[in-house]
């Protein structure tokens, strides 16, 4: 389903998260589910699908590796010798030969890796293209210091501002406060905030160093998905203070920000704000499909007619959510 060449984060992000929720006590979760029991039986078939999941991941892209470090390190902490590590060992060892085998068949070594074939200039870290790391001299650094979380050229908390209500919870965990995680019980987020924290920034540090500063094409920071899953995890703590004011005001902000790359795909290029009113004008209220039929099949198409299209499907579809997904229930109606 996921291209490899531009969802493969999608779908290795997904792997890890699901790996880590299989780690998780059941005595995290809220609501009780029979995959969760901790049976000699399934605690085995869940190390073993924990290291399949992170070596598919890897095997999907593979700066995932780092990611797939922090879950085992904190898998150790939380369990020690309780986990069965042999079997998480054999699904993890099972996808890590299957890729060093396609290394030898098509480059010739278990360690030389597709990205040494990449051109440059493509969509790869920097670091897997060189065999060096891309330092940059003070100032430089200090920049894309700025420019990594805040920055609107491909800052994390620029495109994923709602995130930014995952920064409160060291101190809402500190004081024992906050509201629980969605399912995730309270006496479990310490644990899955050391986690959220250090993918990110294991993952900020890597590309930090690895000279990463943005990607031909790029809208956001797509380096970076990995962490957005497990730092969302710690956003509902803030909500007994955000929930009313804050919350709306991000969501705002982000919908107006992420509209930019729904709406005109690959014209939503940097800086980010300069041609923003000049693209609206030009497409109306596109999407990537009506800015790519005006572009290639119909230039004299004119943005009202582009707006009315894309705004009438999405009112068809609110107006199918309403009717029949957020429609109350008798027991609802009833007082």
């Amino acid at each position: 389903i996921y291209s490899p060449a531009i969802y493969h984060r999608v779908f290795s992000t997904f792997l890890c998260f699901s790996a880590f929720i299989l780690v998780l006590p059941r005595s995290s979760f809220i609501i009780h589910h029979s995959s969760f029991s901790v049976q000699r039986s399934a605690f085995i078939l869940r190390a073993l699908l924990f290291g399949a999941l992170l070596g598919l991941a890897i095997a999907t892209s593979y700066d995932m590796a780092i990611v797939v470090a922090v879950l085992l390190i904190c898998t150790g902490w939380q369990w020690g010798r309780l986990w069965p590590w042999k079997w998480t060992a054999a699904g993890l060892m099972f996808f890590l030969i299957l890729v060093a085998a396609y290394h030898t068949a098509c480059f010739g070594a278990p360690w030389i890796t597709p990205y040494a074939t990449r051109i440059e200039g493509s969509v790869v870290p920097p670091l897997f293209r060189t065999s060096h790391f891309g330092l940059r001299p003070l100032p430089s650094a200090l920049g894309r210091l700025f420019e990594f979380p805040f920055g609107s050229r491909y800052g994390f908390f620029f495109y994923s501002p709602l995130l930014l209500l995952a920064l409160p919870a060291v101190w809402d965990l500190l004081r024992a406060k906050g509201t629980p995680s969605f399912i995730i019980r309270q006496s479990s987020l310490p644990h899955v905030a050391v986690v959220a924290y250090a993918i990110f920034a294991s993952l900020m540090a890597f590309h930090f160093v690895s000279g990463y500063d943005g990607l031909p094409g790029e809208f956001g920071f797509r380096m970076m998905k990995p962490a957005i899953p497990f730092l969302m995890l710690l956003v509902p703590m803030s909500y007994r203070w955000s929930y009313r004011y804050v919350v709306p005001v991000l969501a705002g902000l982000s919908a107006v920000i992420l509209a930019k790359g729904v709406m005109f795909g690959i014209h939503a290029g940097r800086p980010f704000w300069d041609d923003y009113l000049d693209l609206v004008s030009r497409y109306g209220f596109a999407n990537y499909t009506l800015a790519n039929i005006k572009d290639h099949l119909r230039p004299d198409l004119p943005p009202s007619v582009i707006s009315a299209i894309h705004l009438g499907a999405l009112s068809l579809v609110g107006l199918f959510l309403w009717r029949f997904v957020w429609r109350k229930t008798d027991e609802e109606r009833q007082p």
